[in-house]
């Protein structure tokens, strides 16, 4: 509930998104399997505009509960805010997810079913190609940099539990 009022004094008070991020924290650390909490601690992070995190946070919520729309819903907004290629191609996956897991009557699935015709005709246009396979070629170039380069793994964004956000 404090992490709620924090982050409805966002924009109100200069140090509120740092207060609900730390008591989101907090509850995730009392209620480290539940989901929801880390999807609300993702949309404080992409308000900020820190997508790496939000798409970290999301990825614990996945984890915890595969079968959650809200989480790969969630995920694919933030993916398609990236305007990157492949992000727009997980972001079209992401909604995909969402889809099946939505009861075909809902609105929901008629919104997603929206979201995923916008985020191919965005992709047409941008000269992206849905192509599974040029997704996985890309997969395993990333995939060799990484073996090449053991730096490039410090790039990644430490789980919400392993980090101290001061």
């Amino acid at each position: 509930n404090l992490a709620q009022v924090y982050k409805n004094m966002i924009g109100v008070s200069d140090d509120a998104a740092q207060w609900a991020v730390q008591s989101y924290i907090a509850a995730i650390k009392a209620d480290p399997n539940n989901p929801l909490l880390r999807i609300e601690l993702a949309k404080i992070f992409v308000d900020q505009e820190n997508y790496q995190q939000a798409i970290s946070i999301l990825s614990q919520a996945i984890s915890l509960k595969p079968n959650l729309a809200a989480s790969h819903y969630n995920l694919a907004l933030i993916l398609e805010k990236l305007d990157q290629p492949n992000a727009y191609r997980e972001a079209r996956i992401s909604y995909q997810r969402t889809l099946v897991l939505l009861d075909s009557s809902s609105e929901e699935y008629i919104l997603v079913n929206k979201k995923i015709e916008e985020i191919e005709f965005t992709m047409k246009e941008k000269g992206i190609s849905i192509e599974l396979e040029q997704q996985e070629q890309a997969l395993d170039k990333s995939t060799e940099n990484k073996e090449q380069d053991p730096a490039a793994d410090k790039n990644e964004v430490p789980s919400i539990t392993e980090q101290n956000l001061d």
